[in-house]
């Protein structure tokens, strides 16, 4: 036996039995619509029509989301900031919240969700941010209130601000014209003193490089040279003393040159050696074969 379910006098399938129940798709929302079941038995004979039922599907979701309020921003930088605002009330539900910076969208966030970070934004300039909302039947609510937020700027160091304890130093660049001493006295030689360790993960020095040793004609001192130079003055030439060091300090970028330009130089006393060695070699098996030879002959 078997079911045909008639939507308007209009059939709109048929079921078979057990099956009590037929899903109805292509309806038009907020309209009445009249349905009727018949039942039909294995021999073909089919039943009155039973009692009609009206249903009225539902009308389109044409209501949108309230306004978000509110909007606020925090921890506003130089280059980011979070936009804050309370949340949006629907007939049926919030989905989410969309984001404008200067009228230009920048991202989406979950009905959840009630804060968006906003990056990539440049020191000292305004912008006008706005939000608003959306359901699932896409209605969108009109834009929040227009905040207008001007990130920071960055810190130019001057006597006026030197000692500001208002100042935050961690969260800023720092442009310094003129010298700086730290636990010291600036000095007019130097951009920067420090009495004290300075500690960093890396420090970058753009400084010319020792490449030149390796060059054709490079004036490499004979090891008696610098054996001699080490006896007189007690270090590498052109390498500065423990007392030059102290009394002036070094430069990081010199002495990285000069430190590899000893290294090089003893590359090339290596070469140099392991040739000699070479040579050595050679003629010592050349006397050993020549040996070998008058013993034969003998």
């Amino acid at each position: 036996s078997s079911y045909e379910v008639f939507v308007d006098s209009v059939s709109a399938g048929i079921v078979n039995s057990p099956a009590l129940s037929i899903a109805l798709s292509g309806l038009t929302p907020g309209t009445t619509y009249q349905l009727a079941v018949t039942a039909t038995d294995e021999a073909g004979n089919t039943s009155a029509y039973s009692n009609p039922l009206e249903v009225t599907t539902e009308a389109p979701d044409t209501t949108p989301p309230s306004v978000p309020e509110n909007l606020i921003a925090t921890d506003i930088s130089k280059n980011t900031l979070t936009l804050n605002w309370n949340p949006s009330s629907d007939n049926i539900e919030v989905t989410g919240y969309e984001i404008y910076q200067d009228h230009i969208s920048i991202g989406q966030t979950t009905n959840q969700s009630l804060s968006f970070p906003a990056s990539g934004l440049s020191a000292a300039t305004t912008y006008a941010f706005s939000v608003v909302a959306f359901d699932a039947a896409g209605n969108t609510s009109a834009f929040s209130d227009t905040l207008l937020i001007t990130t920071l700027d960055v810190i130019v160091y001057t006597d006026l601000n030197a000692n500001n304890i208002n100042v935050d130093w961690t969260a800023r660049d720092l442009h310094i014209a003129g010298t700086v001493g730290i636990q010291t006295q600036p000095d007019s030689v130097y951009l920067l003193s420090v009495n004290g360790a300075i500690r960093a993960k890396e420090i970058v020095v753009e400084t010319g490089w020792a490449d030149f040793v390796f060059e054709e004609g490079y004036p490499l001192p004979a090891l008696s040279e610098v054996e001699e130079h080490i006896r007189k003055h007690g270090h590498l030439k052109d390498i500065p003393s423990a007392a030059d060091i102290a009394r002036d300090g070094t430069n990081l970028g010199d002495i990285s040159v000069k430190l590899l330009q000893k290294i090089e130089e003893l590359t090339l006393y290596s070469i140099e050696l392991e040739k000699r060695l070479q040579k050595l070699e050679a003629e010592n098996s050349s006397l050993k074969k020549n040996k070998r030879k008058k013993k034969t002959n003998h």
